[in-house]
């Protein structure tokens, strides 16, 4: 019920200030504590993920002159899971079939959004914790998905209207979007140390990881100075994958 009045209490500008300010200090960090360009990268894009991702769940926070029920506002929650996607996907490709791709493209663009939007989420975190399951990380971005709109039905009893659009099916595809992307990311981790002789699982050299903790070993051969490991020296800094 969008007719009503209203104000944004909170807008894009603070979000936006607290993001820049945060890329400033990661740009400095970078001058005066160099690590690795790739991994600057990568938290310049983890800074600017935050900021869309923030900006398009809970942004602006609007106020008005009235106040939503508590059943007022889980009267209008849409807690049938699947069917309504189904329905969609249908009546988009009947319009489709009748020569009006305008539904589709709706249709397509808002499923997709869903679909898509915790995506880098999960990626970022495979990422930054290496050694983390994938099954805990994709239940950290269920949860996340669910915080996330139980947070927007908040938002809309505070706002007195129905700012933010609070629905089951949102959850049941962003669930989707990050199971698929670290299925592919755990296919393409375990088919590259497999090529490279790495067991898959403990990250270290597939003959040895057998037999001992790669801790153990690496400690073993520095004392011993060895030379063994592809020829190189193997220290502390030595790179498994």
């Amino acid at each position: 019920m969008l007719y009503r009045n209203y104000e944004i209490l909170i807008g894009f500008w603070p979000l936006l200030v607290i993001t820049s300010i945060v890329f400033l200090l990661e740009i400095w960090l970078q001058v005066y504590h160099r690590q690795k360009f790739n991994v600057f990268v990568r938290r310049l894009g983890i800074i600017a993920y935050t900021f869309i991702l923030l900006s398009t769940l809970f942004f602006p926070i609007t106020i008005s002159d009235s106040r939503l029920t508590l059943t007022s506002a889980f009267e209008h929650i849409s807690k049938i899971p699947l069917l309504p996607l189904i329905d969609g996907a249908f009546l988009s490709f009947v319009a489709a079939h009748k020569g009006d791709f305008s539904v589709l493209k709706t249709f397509l663009s808002a499923a997709s959004y869903h679909l898509l939007i915790l995506v880098p989420l999960a990626y970022f975190i495979r990422r930054e914790n290496k050694t983390a399951a994938s099954f805990n990380i994709w239940l950290s971005t269920v949860a996340f998905s669910i915080i996330a709109q139980i947070i927007r039905l908040l938002l809309n009893i505070f706002s007195g209207f129905f700012f933010f659009d609070v629905n089951i099916n949102h959850v049941i595809l962003n669930i989707i979007g990050s199971a698929f992307i670290l299925t592919v990311m755990h296919f393409v981790r375990k088919n590259y140390l497999k090529n490279r002789g790495y067991n898959w699982k403990n990250r270290g050299p597939h003959n040895l990881a057998q037999t001992m903790a790669v801790k153990k070993f690496l400690n073993k051969k520095i004392k011993e100075n060895s030379e063994n490991y592809r020829g190189q020296k193997i220290t502390r800094r030595t790179k498994w994958n």
